[in-house]
């Protein structure tokens, strides 16, 4: 297992924005995610009053759903692609930088 600690600023609403609104993680308890695509990764959301900006990077193979999950939820994105596949950037609302990779073949 891999498990990945994340301060955030409130907990609900970082259960929302991972679960709900990019929809790639799985509610499992208190602030516990498990990603849908990779059983063995965890994401603790801790909250805090003091949160320090990560980074955090994740292998998807469906890049189109996320592409309509970020659209349909209004989240600001950056798309860049490369010999190896497309890269989704966004930041959440606490300002971790999210990197989600997919197969090039797959967005573009």
């Amino acid at each position: 297992m891999i498990y990945v600690s994340l301060k955030v600023s409130d907990e609900n609403s970082g259960i929302d924005f991972y679960v709900n609104k990019l929809g790639l993680f799985k509610h499992i308890g208190g602030g516990r995610l498990r990603c849908l695509q990779h059983d063995h990764l965890i994401i603790d959301l801790i909250e805090s009053s003091t949160v320090d900006r990560g980074e955090l990077g994740i292998y998807f193979i469906n890049g189109l759903k996320i592409l309509d999950n970020l659209k349909r939820n209004k989240i600001r994105y950056k798309m860049s692609s490369g010999i190896s596949g497309s890269c989704i950037s966004i930041t959440d609302k606490d300002g971790h930088a999210i990197s989600l990779m997919t197969d090039y073949y797959e967005v573009c």
